[in-house]
């Protein structure tokens, strides 16, 4: 495969303020916010540039992602305890005793299980790859995304799509993502 490089990606615009509560083994958090970072980390071979990627690129998508998370409740669609309800005017939850409703223009409803640092870094991260391959027209390679609720507390999410590419080239089951 040859040499691969690194590239570590932080900016002020790559953050977000948002509101969200997570279940945890004392039960439902409750709701609260964060002034979230993100940092990205993109380790791959060098494309036809002499870079893994520009670092514009980074920037631009990551703050648009964000963009979309700014000044919102996040909702965890794929909660196996919290029932949501969605309508054209607002959000219903619902977690045992407690009952929220929002308006819908407030809310982001995620594709993920639970609104933590780290399924939200995976987020990002799935987000991120498509854009970044269409804007650099290189391969994907191994992303680190990390998402701080404060500078000492971040939840990261690793992907390797490089283990992806080999396994689909040689027959075998893609490599599921982990998370740090």
């Amino acid at each position: 495969m040859g040499h691969t490089h690194t590239v570590r990606v932080s900016d002020p615009g790559m953050s977000f303020s948002a509101a969200h509560f997570v279940i945890t083994s004392d039960g439902l958090e409750p709701l609260h916010g964060h002034n979230y970072a993100v940092s990205v980390e993109i380790t791959s071979q060098l494309c036809h540039d002499g870079m893994v990627v520009d670092f514009r690129h980074v920037k631009r998508i990551v703050r648009s992602i964000c963009g979309e998370l700014d000044h919102r409740i996040l909702l965890a669609e794929r909660s196996q305890a919290m029932k949501i309800r969605v309508s054209d005017s607002e959000v219903q939850v619902h977690y045992q005793n407690r009952h929220y409703v929002f308006p819908r223009s407030d809310c982001v409803l995620l594709p993920i299980e639970a609104t933590t640092a780290e399924l939200l870094a995976q987020y990002i991260a799935d987000r991120m790859k498509h854009a970044i391959q269409e804007a650099s027209g290189c391969p994907a390679g191994e992303y680190l995304v990390c998402v701080g609720e404060t500078p000492q507390c971040q939840g990261c999410a690793h992907t390797s799509w490089f283990a992806q590419q080999e396994a689909q080239r040689s027959g075998r089951a893609p490599m599921t993502t982990t998370s740090k």
